[in-house]
């Protein structure tokens, strides 16, 4: 059988699709160890979260994470054999690429936008942060370092485990106690090939790290994705800027060609240009106005927006036809609700 959906895939049968067609930045993120796998031996796979809720997914849901892992030209047909294998009625896919989502639609899927991932060209960026665009990224960047605060590129087995320990607990504490999944890869604590590692100190101790996943095309990496980043609540302001920009200034050095500052949830909605479901387009726009307690989607937004990087809008659609209830239902599988 040319295809499957496992828990758990042998590294080896995934990795060399992902390096070869894991052109998103959320194609990394598919490692994540809470996934399942619909698996073609020879055109690529999908990764999902799986959920089984009396309320929300009687019958079972899948959440797919980013774009299918397969060269384009065969999204159509590795979609195919996954609803052989599962059906129609229990699917949703999160964060597509514009490109993806404009093929579901030729298959009549509506497709809603939820949210911008910002994108830092790094041959165009200056890092010096000249003029009144980058002001507040540059007082930040100047504050965090004149209170002392160094940031160094290390492997992960270089940093004392205790100190890494503090930094993340402390983080944990101030927001809910555990990691989130789905869109954003979880922390593990182990040295991942192809992740970077950089970490903030301040008088020799760790007070803050993130960490970058690579994104690949054609078995090499052109870019990474600003993932995870941890702070204690020690953290002058401006440390995490202070950490991307180092990341940046070293990335573009070496002649990389893009960081993603990653998704800002339901940010920038407007739904005018691709067949949407207007129901949820009003929900998401006023779950951005309204719900900063479930997440601080306005901050985050904000925040990047100092960047003046490049906006690309991501999808979502749910098969075989979006609706309100199955919203909810991507929201119980993401840990949302």
């Amino acid at each position: 059988m040319s295809s499957a959906i496992t828990y758990s895939p042998a590294y080896k049968d995934i990795d060399h699709f992902l390096k070869q067609y894991g052109v998103g930045s959320m194609a990394f993120s598919s490692l994540q160890p809470e996934l399942k796998y619909f698996i073609h031996k020879e055109l690529g796979y999908m990764a999902f979260l799986y959920l089984k809720d009396l309320v929300w997914a009687p019958k079972g849901f899948n959440v797919i994470l980013g774009d299918p892992i397969c060269r384009p030209e065969n999204f159509d047909t590795l979609l195919d054999a996954y609803l052989e294998q599962v059906g129609k009625e229990s699917t949703g896919f999160v964060h597509l690429s514009e490109p993806i989502a404009e093929k579901l639609t030729k298959r009549g899927v509506n497709v809603n936008q939820m949210g911008v991932e910002h994108l830092i060209d790094l041959p165009s960026f200056d890092v010096k942060l000249p003029g009144s665009k980058f002001t507040h990224i540059r007082r930040w960047r100047n504050k965090s370092t004149k209170e002392g605060v160094v940031v160094k590129e290390l492997p992960f087995d270089e940093i004392s485990p205790k100190q890494f320990q503090a930094v993340n607990e402390n983080w944990l504490s101030r927001k809910g106690g555990s990691e989130y999944i789905g869109l954003t890869r979880p922390l593990r604590v182990e040295d991942k090939q192809d992740v970077r590692y950089f970490w903030a100190f301040k008088d020799e101790r760790l007070i803050g790290f993130a960490f970058f996943d690579p994104m690949y095309r054609d078995g090499k990496i052109y870019g990474y994705i600003h993932n995870i980043a941890r702070l204690d609540d020690t953290c002058p302001n401006g440390t995490n800027d202070l950490i991307i920009l180092s990341a940046v200034e070293k990335m573009k050095e070496e002649g990389l060609e893009v960081i993603s500052l990653g998704l800002s949830p339901l940010a920038g909605i407007e739904d005018k240009t691709l067949p949407c479901h207007k129901g949820i387009s009003r929900i998401l726009q006023f779950m951005f106005k309204h719900c900063e307690f479930v997440y601080p989607f306005q901050g985050n937004f904000f925040h990047k927006e100092k960047y003046r990087a490049r906006k690309e809008q991501t999808y979502l659609a749910i098969l075989p036809n979006s609706n309100l209830y199955k919203l909810m239902g991507v929201f119980r599988t993401l840990k949302v609700l």
